[in-house]
């Protein structure tokens, strides 16, 4: 590398360090969350992705990996029937 910059200098992913931590943390939440495909869709499976979601985040924010004092000032983690219903309508298009 050459510097600290990617390619794409307009975007969220200007630096290689954002990028590398969001490639982190998806990658990460993708390999521990395997579990959730064989549950129903429901309330229970979304509260136990939010906490599990949750736990990672928190620990990553106490390794510094995000912004700000209190956790919720850094990231929130949202799984209900909203978000659901959205990735649903955008997976059938």
């Amino acid at each position: 590398m050459w510097g600290a910059r990617t390619l794409d200098t307009s975007g969220e992913w200007k630096y290689v360090s954002v990028r590398r931590v969001a490639l982190y943390l998806e990658g990460t939440l993708y390999r521990g969350t395997p579990w959730v495909v064989s549950e129903p869709n429901d309330e229970p499976l979304w509260a136990r992705i939010r906490l599990s979601v949750e736990v990672f985040l928190h620990g990553s924010f106490r390794r510094g990996a995000f912004q700000g004092v209190m956790p919720r000032e850094a990231f929130f983690v949202k799984c209900d029937s909203e978000t659901i219903r959205r990735a649903t309508s955008i997976a059938a298009s």
